[in-house]
């Protein structure tokens, strides 16, 4: 009688209850005597299993639950027959046990952030075990880690508080240097009064592109002192009137002149008086063609004239 294994499968043969030598047959075709010779197909992929959830109690004496997924193969068919009645069984009770041991040792925190440790410890350790047994552990990982609602809460708490904390550490540097470097340009501007203009000119700038908004703002006078600073042109008086002039006039008009000279006062007619201070700006005397004007000190100023002076003998003042 023939049977056929196939490339990944080995076939373990018992003659009368003995094993045959030459080990386990396959692939291929391979033959056995009926009602004298037994054989048993050992596949020889890589399978799996899940660990069941598992009741641990930490390091730190919390209690919590973890569950875990196993890869493994037989790596000698002879040996998982011969040596071990269920080779995948055993080896799903194994891992149930190993991973309470192990995670037993490590605290919550260790569980949580060092899963790929405790998963590289489990494969050692079964892979040690169940070599006898023909079986190669190929890999275990760490599926889930579930604690009590409790103490979610409780570790949600304190992350909450050490992310506010964190938080506020940040927020205080950045005020820290933003005050640096306030401080700095600051110390920048003082230095040129030309940039606190700008600075000034930007400001308005940035509040002009505000749409329908009436905006009221002080004008600094320090953007006016040079112009203020600048001196007001003074206003020369004219010089005195000449000697000879004035002895022409009071040749003819002694009266009115003497009266303006000596007294400070303007005649009685054929003037007119001036807005501020009482003087004479413009006199035009009766039948003279000479025309003379008062400045407020007092003297006499010529205007337009074309009157040639009488060549008399002049009176003296």
């Amino acid at each position: 009688m023939s049977s056929v294994v196939q490339e990944y499968e080995r076939a373990v043969i018992f003659r009368l209850g003995r094993l045959m030598p030459g080990g386990a047959k396959g692939p291929g075709i391979f033959f056995i005597v009926p009602c004298i010779d037994t054989y048993r197909k050992v596949d020889l992929r890589v399978l799996s299993f899940e660990v069941p959830p598992q009741e641990i109690l930490s390091k730190d004496s919390v209690t919590v639950a973890v569950d875990a997924v196993v890869y493994f193969r037989i790596s000698n068919a002879t040996i998982s027959v011969t040596n071990v009645e269920d080779a995948a069984r055993s080896t799903k009770l194994l891992a149930q046990t190993t991973l309470r041991n192990i995670l037993g040792t490590k605290t919550l925190a260790e569980m949580l952030s060092d899963r790929e440790a405790i998963s590289h410890q489990m494969q050692s350790t079964l892979d040690e075990a169940t070599e006898p047994w023909g079986v190669k552990v190929e890999r275990v990982e760490v599926k889930d880690v579930r604690l009590p609602v409790q103490l979610q809460r409780a570790m949600a708490a304190e992350a909450e508080a050490a992310r506010e904390a964190r938080a506020k550490v940040i927020v205080a540097e950045g005020e820290q240097k933003a005050s640096r470097a306030l401080k700095e340009a600051a110390e920048v501007i003082a230095e040129s009064p030309s940039a606190i203009q700008l600075r000034y000119l930007q400001t308005l700038n940035s509040i002009s592109a505000e749409k329908n908004s009436t905006i009221i703002f002080p004008f600094p006078i320090d953007l006016l002192s040079a112009f203020l600073s600048k001196p007001v042109p003074k206003i020369e008086e004219p010089p005195p009137l000449p000697k000879k002039i004035r002895s022409c006039c009071l040749y003819k008009y002694p009266d009115w002149v003497q009266g303006m000279v000596g007294e400070g006062r303007p005649p009685v007619s054929g003037h007119s008086h001036g807005a501020a201070g009482g003087g004479l700006q413009q006199v035009r005397p009766k039948g003279a063609q000479s025309v003379l004007s008062l400045a407020p000190s007092g003297r006499f100023r010529p205007e337009h004239h074309n009157h040639e002076w009488p060549t008399a003998a002049p009176h003296q003042v």
